[in-house]
């Protein structure tokens, strides 16, 4: 056990450390169970905190705070400016990237790629997120049932929302808000300068254009060809108005 030892505050090497504390700019190899503070480094530490700068390989259950760096951190959190790489459950705040991050959600100008279900906010990338909400101009490929908001993109998006200048392609059943982008759109509504091909029952609205737009109504300055069941408010022209329809589009 080390404690308030004066010669070893200016230590910088110290292997198999057990159970003591290492303070004062200190280096641990395979340390078990003492906390590690003040710049240190550890390798392969395994149930005690790093805080303070601190880099860990391999580290398992313990929170890094403060710049730290991790790799395969399984449960805890690392939060300001960490890296993760195959992280699994711990959240990762404050411009964390991490790349195979599957439970645990990222905030902060945060990179994730496959990652599974956590939400990532602020500025978040996302690669194959499957039902984690995407927030803050963030950027989702094959997302399949998380929301996308703030400037958003989504490719092949089945089930979230979309929201904030969001473009989705085969977006089926979540709407898409705020100058949104959608092809082969089926049920969800898009809103607020949105274009949307082959949408089929929700509605578009605000300066929208839809082809062979089905059951929704389109409001706002918008387009439609082949629209069958519901009516049309401000529309002004129609493709084959008078012969192939009769304007007569009740309330």
């Amino acid at each position: 056990m080390i404690a308030n030892h004066a010669s070893f505050q200016q230590a910088y090497c110290c292997e198999g450390i057990l159970s003591g504390p290492i303070n004062q700019y200190s280096v641990s190899i395979d340390h078990k169970v003492g906390p590690i503070n003040a710049k240190a480094v550890s390798i392969n530490h395994k149930r005690g905190p790093i805080n303070g700068e601190a880099g860990s390989i391999n580290h398992r259950r313990g929170p890094i705070n403060a710049k730290a760096v991790s790799i395969n951190h399984r449960r805890g959190p690392i939060n300001d400016k960490a890296v993760s790489i195959n992280r699994k459950r711990g959240p990762i705040n404050d411009r964390a990237d991490s790349i195979n991050h599957k439970r645990g959600p990222i905030n902060g100008e945060a990179v994730s790629i496959n990652r599974r279900r956590g939400p990532i906010n602020d500025k978040a990338d996302s690669i194959n997120h499957r039902r984690g909400p995407i927030n803050g101009e963030a950027v989702s490929i094959n997302h399949r049932r998380g929301p996308i908001n703030g400037e958003a993109g989504s490719i092949n998006h089945r089930r979230g929302p979309i929201n904030d200048k969001a473009v989705s392609i085969n977006h089926r059943r979540g709407p898409i808000n705020d100058k949104a982008v959608s092809i082969n759109h089926r049920r969800g509504p898009i809103n607020d300068n949105a274009n949307s091909i082959n949408h089929r029952r929700g509605p578009i609205n605000g300066e929208a254009g839809s082809i062979n737009h089905k059951r929704g109504p389109i409001n706002g300055e918008a387009v439609s060809i082949w629209t069958s069941v519901k009516k049309i408010d401000i529309l002004k022209w129609c493709l084959f108005n008078e012969k192939h329809y009769r304007t007569s589009f009740a309330a």
